[in-house]
């Protein structure tokens, strides 16, 4: 019962996961709150695991906006106002040199814990971008659907984890049909082994 491929549809409270082994059969499929996720994942071997893009998955990357955006707001009350990469980085100097005597003491020790977080969370993002460009990479079917029109590194590892095969699926709706390389469902292929073709 080794997990290879999971399935994690992201939301604010609750995620729900579809794992399954070598042979494709489903091994895990369970609800996890969002302090539960770190711990279930922390406890499997190493894995692939694709998640939906959506607006619900820029979890971190909200939470980076919103460190980046207090650091900002309380720096421009105390000593400076910054914008930009280079602004950021900055305002990240000032908290890390003791001597600047422009920053209040206890001001900066709870800026410290702002920064900190802040580099934890690039250092998680970046970790989770370069395995997932790994992952891709090493995919075909991940590298074909990046070849539909509007489907980036994301949404085609998080298609290539969770269909693993397609002919599971007798109809596939489709709700959009953007211009570009285009999936279609041609009904004379119902019972063929590539239900779908690419155009």
């Amino acid at each position: 019962m080794q997990i290879t491929t999971i399935g994690l549809d992201i939301a604010k409270n609750v995620f729900q996961v579809h794992g399954i082994d070598t042979a494709e059969k489903v091994v895990v499929r369970k609800q996890l709150r969002r302090g539960q996720v770190m711990k279930f994942f922390a406890a499997l071997p190493p894995c692939l695991v694709g998640m939906e893009a959506c607006a619900t998955a820029h979890y971190w990357a909200r939470e980076l906006t919103q460190i980046i955006n207090a650091l900002r707001a309380h720096l421009a009350e105390l000593v400076v106002a910054a914008q930009g990469h280079e602004g950021l980085k900055d305002l990240l100097a000032i908290i890390a040199e003791e001597k600047d005597a422009r920053l209040p003491i206890d001001a900066r020790a709870s800026l410290i814990v702002l920064a900190a977080q802040l580099r934890a969370l690039h250092t998680m993002i970046g970790s989770i971008e370069r395995r997932l460009i790994v992952q891709h990479r090493a995919n075909e079917a991940s590298k074909r659907l990046q070849t539909i029109h509007g489907i980036g590194i994301i949404g085609a590892s998080a298609i290539a984890a969770t269909v693993t095969d397609p002919t599971h699926w007798r109809r596939t709706p489709l709700h959009v049909n953007p211009p570009g390389p285009r999936v279609i469902r041609d009904e004379r292929l119902r019972f063929a082994k590539q239900p779908c073709q690419l155009l």
